[in-house]
């Protein structure tokens, strides 16, 4: 498989907060991109994510 780079794209993953959307987040910020995530209204999942990826959660 081709290595992709994705440095300066910006990049959407519904579901992202866990299983194969948190696993797609992850490979497309080990690429270079910086990764929006929308999941449910869960505030736990959101200070996880906070906490795993040292981001800002809104």
């Amino acid at each position: 498989m081709t290595n992709l780079s994705f440095q300066g794209k910006t990049v959407l993953v519904t579901g992202g907060s866990r299983g194969i959307g948190k696993a797609i987040a992850s490979a497309f910020a080990a690429s270079g991109a910086k990764v929006a995530i929308h999941y449910g209204h869960q505030q736990e999942t959101a200070e996880q994510t906070k906490i795993l990826w040292q981001v800002q959660v809104i």
